[in-house]
């Protein structure tokens, strides 16, 4: 059974169909949903800071001031991936400790909140595109 439906997976996948279609979020829900989050993977744009102050954080100005959500990359992406090209980015020279500001759309997964990560954590898996912003402190 298990054969039979990595075998429709495959063939779908070969056909132009994606078997799990990406739901489309904001950092507003998944920050309102942190302690019971979406299950799979999800998509958004946002603009993400990095910097000694705030570590790494998604946001969106059209969120509640303080809407914001921690992040991480993938232990591994594909070299030469957007996501791995946006990683080195955001992480730059490790002694420039100015803050680094970039607009984004990324998809991953997201972690509940935790007493650890009060605002929950999301993992980037895939980036479509990214350009640098002008830094917008939270």
């Amino acid at each position: 059974m298990r054969r039979l439906a990595c075998l429709v997976l495959l063939l779908a996948a070969g056909c132009g169909v994606r078997a799990t279609e990406l739901r489309t979020v904001t950092v507003c829900q998944l920050y309102d949903q942190r302690q019971s989050p979406p299950a799979g993977e999800v998509r958004f744009q946002a603009r993400a800071l990095m910097g000694p102050r705030h570590g790494a954080i998604f946001m969106d100005p059209h969120c509640p001031p303080g809407t914001a959500i921690p992040f991480r990359f993938a232990d591994h992406l594909p070299p030469g991936s957007q996501a791995m090209k946006f990683d080195h980015a955001l992480t730059g020279d490790v002694m420039d400790l100015s803050l680094r500001s970039f607009d984004a759309e990324v998809a991953g997964t997201y972690a509940a909140a935790s007493a650890i990560n009060p605002r929950g954590l999301f993992t980037v898996v895939r980036v479509a595109w990214f350009h640098k912003s002008p830094p917008k402190s939270p």
